[in-house]
This record gives C-alpha cells, structure tokens and sequence, in this order.
C-alpha cells in the first residue's frame, strides 16, 4: 500500500548547543508529507522546545517515499545568561613624534627642562621641530674649559618614539533588545567616550595619568551589532589616548563621557 502524501510532521533529530557567552544554536530535523512541508518550515519561525531561538535559516528536501525532509537551524540567547559581559585587554607599541615625549623638552640650552636640548635639535620657523644635526658640539676633553669640537650626534635621524597604547574591547549580550536599542549602544563611534559595560566583577579600563597629572582619555574607535533571536551582542572597543589626551575639538566628547 502507498504511503500518502499527507503524512505528519515528525521530528527525527535535534541537536543544540551554547558558547560560553550563552549564545545557543540549534538544528532540528523532520519529516513530513512533500505537500505539506515547505508551509510547515516556513511556519516554524521559533524553535518548538526553545522559543528564544529563532529561524535563522533552513531547507527542505524532497525523497522518493512521498515524504520530505525539514532541516532548520535557529539561534538565540539564553535568557538565564541575559546580560553577560567578555572583556579583553591589548597591549601594542604606537609610533609618536619625538617632540611628543614626555622629557623632550623645548630644546633651549639656556633653559633646559628637558634632554631634548643637549642634542642641539633644529625648529622650523613656526616653532615645530624639524631634525636633530649630524654633528654637535661639546667640550674638547682634551682643551681649555671653552672648547668645543664636533662629534656625532647620537640622536640624528631620530623623529619618532614608540609609545605603549592599549585597547579595551567589550561584548555584552541581551536576551531581548530590538535592533534599534541594539544600534544605540554605537552611536558615539569616533567620540571620545566611556560608556563601557559595568557591573559586578566586569573589569574597568586601565586609566593612568597624562601630561599634568591628568587622566588621559578613550576614544571609541569600533562599534557594531549583531541581531541574533529575539536579542542581540553589542561589541565596542575604545583606544587609550596618548599623554596629551584626544583632542575634544577635533573629535567632540559623547554626551555620557565624563
């Protein structure tokens, strides 16, 4: 006798699994009359043992024995792990102008504040620096207390220092959040910034001083948004400012940095 072409809708497999951030995906497999089948997956946009995960993509596939098999994935979080925060921390090596350091100084011999000066370094006539010589003059070992003779200038060719820089990247995952809450969370791309995740044990930004004793400041350089179930993950990384601070005219501070 032929098997009909109305046959129920029958689940053969599933499978499900989670990241340590709670994001869950699931497969599920089944059968069902070829009639019939592509309604019933299309109909299936959450899945029927866990409704936070939603579709997020499937197929249908048509046998010989008049029936057809449903293959669908979905995807959600969590809702017991609603919230969870991943933070990491990089170090790295940034190239500044050598005039930039710290101990540069303003290159008077007359009125040395920093080490800049005994290397005798040239300026350009508005004031910015231009090379360190070849050649410098110092006391002759050899001579009177005034004279000098021409030696090699250790520090010509120098025009730039490595300076440490650090990054601090967030992720946060919500159960439940549309996409336009989701899209708030980037909207101070490119602003200095510090609208960092918190919360209990989540780490904060390694802040240390700047010139003056100030604290210099982050600059939110990605930001971005990933619809996933009925929520999505939100994924921010800051930059950490060099001594001076980035500049407020230049890149304008988000209304939630302080």
């Amino acid at each position: 006798m032929a098997i009909q072409d109305n046959l129920e809708f029958k689940i053969v497999s599933s499978t499900i699994n989670w990241d340590e951030q709670g994001i869950a995906n699931a497969s599920l497999v089944a059968t069902i009359g070829k009639d019939l089948a592509v309604a019933k997956a299309l109909s299936m946009q959450a899945h029927p043992d866990y409704p936070y995960m939603l579709r997020s993509g499937g197929r249908v596939t048509a046998r010989a024995d008049c029936l057809s098999e449903i293959t669908l994935e979905f995807t959600g979080i969590d809702p017991n792990l609603d919230g969870q925060v991943t933070t990491n921390i990089r170090g790295a090596m940034s190239t500044e102008p050598i005039d930039t350091h710290p101990d540069f100084g303003n290159g008077d011999i007359f009125v040395q504040d920093g080490w800049a000066a005994d290397f005798d370094p040239q300026f350009n006539e508005d004031g910015s620096f231009k090379a360190f010589p070849p050649k410098i003059s110092i006391l002759d070992p050899d001579g009177g207390p005034l004279d000098f003779i021409d030696a090699a200038n250790p520090k010509a060719g120098i025009e730039s220092y490595l300076e440490p820089t650090v990054t601090f990247e967030q992720s946060k995952i919500f159960a439940v959040q549309s996409k336009q809450k989701l899209q708030e969370h980037c909207v101070n791309l490119g602003k200095i910034d510090n609208s960092w995740f918190t919360g209990d044990g989540i780490p904060k930004p390694p802040t240390p001083l700047g010139d003056n004793g100030k604290l210099r400041n982050w600059l939110l350089v990605s930001a971005g948004y990933e619809a996933i179930g009925k929520g999505g993950r939100v994924t921010k990384m800051w930059r950490l400012s060099g001594r001076r601070g980035w500049d407020d005219l230049i890149y304008g501070t988000a209304s939630s940095a302080t």
